[in-house]
């Protein structure tokens, strides 16, 4: 065991995780590549303003927190759902989706900016409400 001494706290690891993590530190690939993939909450609600129900690289638009965004759906176990008439889609609905951030650094100002949205997993389809006639 290794204990990580930061202000206050203490941290305790094992010593192979220690080990591995300086041998990280050391790659220059690892250090170009840290901070470039930030997960989102594990679950978003996405509300769909123009999907595209075909498998591939093409984008659907979504409104998350009430920003625009652009983001390619990955889950192919949404896309067998779809096909096999188990869900219906149309803009307005929401997906409850895992969504992953791509970010990269600012190299002039050190902020990292989100560069693209990827939808790993659709968990809900959450149809858009619609006003009933009496």
């Amino acid at each position: 065991m290794v204990v990580i001494e930061s202000g206050k706290e203490k941290i305790i690891v094992f010593r192979d995780v220690y080990e591995a993590k300086k041998q990280l530190e050391k790659s220059e690939r690892f250090n170009s590549a840290v901070g470039q993939v930030f997960y989102g909450a594990p679950f978003a609600n996405l509300e769909i303003s123009r999907a595209i129900l075909a498998r591939g690289d093409r984008k659907c638009e979504f409104y998350w927190r009430g920003v625009k965004i652009s983001a390619s759906v990955l889950d192919g176990g949404f896309y067998d759902r779809f096909f096999a008439h188990e869900i219906t889609i149309v803009s307005g609905d929401e997906l409850r989706v895992a969504l992953r951030i791509i970010q990269v650094q600012n190299p002039d100002t050190g902020i990292f900016v989100n560069e693209r949205y990827e939808v790993i997993e659709v968990f809900e389809h959450i149809p858009r409400m619609r006003q009933t006639r009496f």
